[in-house]
């Protein structure tokens, strides 16, 4: 996804600007996720680390909607002859552990703050 090839359509860009996105959010979730593990080791759980869960999640959830969405347009702007290649398996692999990453932080809130 990320180069695309010059020859293809003008909304390769705006996919390529997706999936740098996606990517910047996955460094929010590790940024927040490192933050969480020492707040945790420092003082258990407190509200940050409530918060810091939920920004997990949330960004994890985008991530897998702008994942989804940049391979349906790529794959629906592509002539029928033309693979996508591997890099979209990474994607999808990205998404999936993108959603088991928020439901886990989900169910994490819910059982220790309730």
């Amino acid at each position: 996804m990320v180069p695309y090839p010059s020859q293809l359509t003008s909304m390769f860009p705006t996919l390529c600007i997706l999936m740098y996105i996606a990517l910047g959010l996955s460094m929010v979730s590790l940024l927040c996720f490192m933050v969480a593990f020492l707040l945790v080791r420092k003082d258990d759980y407190s509200g940050k680390v409530k918060f810091l869960l939920h920004l997990i999640a949330g960004s994890s959830l985008l991530i897998v909607l702008l994942v989804v969405v940049t391979i349906a347009l790529a794959g629906s702007n592509l002539a029928f002859n033309v693979a996508l290649g591997y890099s979209v398996w990474f994607c999808v692999a990205s998404a999936i552990i993108s959603a088991a990453n928020a439901l886990i932080s989900e169910y994490i809130v819910g059982k220790k703050f309730d």
